[in-house]
């Protein structure tokens, strides 16, 4: 996978190979005249410039999906406050909404320390 960084080296190499090719294509293979080279180099910044589109429409898609995230998880954490405060945090009602009724939390328990043997 080529990085920007690289793929600018590449434009920069094919622009100035574009220039130069004309005046030594005589010595050239007929499949590698200058005119084939140029369609390529147009058709390489074609698919450079739709993928660069692609990733910014990606990146943009993608800001937007955990925006909607947390505002949903902000609805989700309002909406069993709100029932927790009207029902109580033990009733069935907070229970259907997501949340772990006071009655079935388990208490922690203690382990007794262990005595190592000397």
């Amino acid at each position: 996978m080529r990085t920007q960084n690289s793929e600018a080296a590449l434009i920069a190499e094919v622009t100035s190979l574009g220039e130069v090719l004309p005046k030594v294509a005589e010595a050239l293979p007929k499949e590698l005249d200058p005119k084939a080279f140029k369609l390529e180099s147009q058709q390489l910044g074609e698919s450079i410039t739709s993928v660069n589109d692609a990733n910014r429409a990606r990146t943009k898609a993608v800001a937007e999906k955990r925006e909607r995230v947390k505002v949903i998880q902000q609805m989700i954490k309002r909406i069993r406050a709100s029932v927790k405060g009207r029902f109580g945090d033990d009733s069935l009602e907070y229970e259907l909404v997501g949340g772990k009724r006071a009655s079935n939390r388990k208490k922690p328990v203690r382990k007794p320390k262990v005595v190592k043997a000397a």
